[in-house]
């Protein structure tokens, strides 16, 4: 800890865990090392990093200040789902840095639900940017060796906390107009959890609304969370026409696939748990994506609750590049 405390103040990278995804952390206001953040990635200008902090107070410090007294009773009312897999697009003040919030006047805030990361960040007098550990674009990172494995000797000194939890990126909640909050991004908490919290609707961005305003927060790109391998869902794939000899199979309960002769299937639960699912998915995408496969097969789920995070991340993998 004191070694990792001591990079961020010198303006370095680490590796930090959260529930979610491990992530590339760096001081927020300092901006030479955020810059250092979007070189590994390689990573675009154009997509704003999510800043870390430990607390909803700290929290209440990088809001613009003429908006702080319409954002403040919403955080209280979110309160309940932190530390936890929530991020909130609010107006920033003007301490964040433009290439935090890829020159957007907002900034996407959240408290990590990690005992590692939460003491780390206890002890730091500044935010953390910390976007998924991987090179953009790519499978992100739910296990300290997957970041070891991506960056290899190029890896930043790494805070190991093991398996995440909740294996994918948080829910990106927009509270840039009060009255009207809307979801960037399905992630662990639903939109029903946010209404019923906030007390009133919640909106959805749908995709093609992603790509037509700027971008507020990560994970708005039509191209993301991809494998180098070809990934194809299982319930469109023609196997009587099929010209591939070394398939994988990702599926979600146990009786998938029994019938075929799959290279390498990697089960993630035995029953459809939609949070198992989540928890195995990117692990399970890294893993056959190693095994120079012709082509990966994934199966489905319904979009709804936690589904819709599952169903999104799925979507945007089979984004051709």
């Amino acid at each position: 800890m004191d070694k990792a405390i001591q990079l961020l103040q010198a303006g370095d990278l680490v590796v930090i865990p959260t529930e979610t995804v491990y992530g590339l952390a760096a001081n927020a206001l300092n901006p030479s090392a955020v810059e250092k953040i979007y070189a590994l990635k390689q990573r675009p200008a154009t997509n704003p990093l999510i800043c870390h902090v430990a607390s909803i107070e700290a929290m209440l410090l990088y809001v613009a200040p003429t908006a702080r007294a319409q954002i403040e009773p919403l955080l209280g009312k979110l309160s309940l789902f932190w530390p936890g897999p929530l991020t909130v697009v609010v107006p920033k003040a003007d301490t964040i840095p433009a290439i935090i919030s890829a020159g957007q006047p907002s900034v996407a805030l959240r408290i990590p639900n990690h005992p590692l990361t939460l003491s780390l960040l206890s002890q730091l007098n500044f935010p953390l940017a910390a976007p998924s550990a991987n090179r953009s674009n790519y499978v992100s990172p739910t296990k300290p060796e997957h970041v070891r494995n991506e960056f290899k000797s190029e890896c930043p000194y790494l805070l190991d906390g093991g398996p995440c939890t909740v294996g994918l990126e948080s829910t990106v909640l927009s509270l840039v107009d009060p009255t009207q909050p809307m979801i960037l991004r399905p992630g662990a908490i639903t939109q029903s959890q946010l209404a019923q919290a906030l007390g009133i609707p919640v909106a959805i961005a749908t995709q093609e609304l992603s790509h037509q305003i700027p971008h507020q927060s990560p994970g708005q790109g039509a191209l993301h969370y991809s494998p180098k391998t070809p990934l194809q869902l299982l319930s469109t794939f023609q196997f009587e026409t099929s010209p591939y000899t070394r398939i994988g199979l990702i599926a979600f309960s146990a009786d998938k696939g029994a019938e075929y002769d799959f290279a390498a299937v990697e089960v993630l639960s035995e029953n459809q748990n939609q949070r198992m699912i989540a928890a195995r998915l990117y692990d399970a995408l890294r893993s056959l994506d190693a095994m120079n496969l012709e082509l990966i097969l994934i199966d489905s789920c319904e979009p709804v609750g936690i589904g819709a995070a599952i169903m999104d991340r799925i979507q945007r993998a089979l984004t051709k590049k």
